[in-house]
């Protein structure tokens, strides 16, 4: 439970020499008599990732205009974004690549079952992701804010820079604006689909 992970944690903070984060914003879980610890060591992608021969997906290969996520679906997705970019954008291909959680089944299936301009795809390997990401056109990174998100770099941020792909993402994390100047983040809906377009 809650109560029993939160003592767990606070006596792991204290046996520990060092704490590694592999950002600023992760911080914020960490008690401030603890900072003294915290090294930062950032997340990182394998650059081979760049060296993958690139194959042709068969399922992508006719689709154009393709805006893509790679990841799980779960309850960091922003479910009512997705319906809406979906449904505004219909002359786009949205591709999500990844598995459905349970947690997730229901709100992911409701909005594919009501557009045709989804694509869902099971969980590839990571030596697949150079070939499917060479089809999009652009990345999303669609999360929530709440109290976890407000805190987390995720490491789609480095494999779609990597690969030199635009991406946009939610502004989930304010800290994440201290990245680089040149990483679209989107306050709204409406700037979201702008940002696509």
């Amino acid at each position: 439970n809650a109560i029993n992970k939160s003592h767990y944690f606070r006596k792991t903070l204290d046996f520990s020499d060092h704490i590694i984060v592999p950002y600023k914003s992760y911080k914020n879980f960490i008690p401030d008599q603890f900072h003294d610890k915290i090294n930062i060591i950032s997340n990182g992608v394998d650059k081979k990732l760049m060296d993958y021969e690139i194959k042709e997906i068969s399922k992508l290969k006719n689709i154009d205009k393709i805006v893509m996520y790679i990841g799980s679906i779960d309850t960091r997705l922003d479910y009512k974004l997705i319906d809406y970019l979906t449904s505004e954008l219909s002359d786009f291909n949205f591709v999500f690549i990844g598995d459905i959680k349970n947690q997730s089944q229901t709100l992911f299936k409701q909005i594919i079952n009501n557009r045709v301009n989804i694509l869902h795809l099971p969980s590839i390997k990571y030596d697949e992701i150079s070939s499917y990401l060479s089809y999009a056109d652009v990345c999303i990174i669609p999360f929530l804010k709440n109290s976890l998100s407000k805190s987390i770099l995720p490491n789609k941020i480095f494999e779609y820079s990597l690969l030199e792909k635009p991406f946009i993402m939610t502004n989930f994390n304010k800290q994440l604006n201290e990245l680089h100047s040149d990483i679209l983040i989107s306050n709204t809906n409406q700037e979201f689909k702008d940002l696509i377009i």
